[in-house]
């Protein structure tokens, strides 16, 4: 029996927020796309610095609660396509880890 592989990729409305290059505070809209065999990405307009904290809050549509944000790193950052900057995101660490 062979086995099947499916790429459980999905992607989650999400608001981003932080301080871009220019340590400017923003927030903007996009979407994280989170697989099993990859890592956690974004596509945003604001450019951000390797190694910037992030907070991300998932934007559920279906509640009236505000989710509260989890802090990222980025990890990587890349220029895309249309002026976006690809953000490959790590999990933050307390200071105690």
């Amino acid at each position: 029996m062979l086995a099947t592989f499916i790429d459980t990729h999905t992607s989650y409305a999400v608001e981003v927020s932080g301080w871009d290059s220019n340590e400017t505070f923003f927030v903007e809209k996009t979407e994280l796309q989170w697989s099993a065999e990859k890592a956690k990405l974004i596509h945003m307009k604001h450019a951000v610095a390797s190694g910037a904290l992030l907070f991300l809050r998932l934007i559920d549509a279906r509640s009236t609660d505000r989710v509260h944000p989890v802090t990222y790193v980025a990890e990587r950052v890349a220029a895309g396509d249309a002026g976006q900057f690809d953000v490959q995101l790590a999990p933050a660490r307390g200071r105690n880890e």
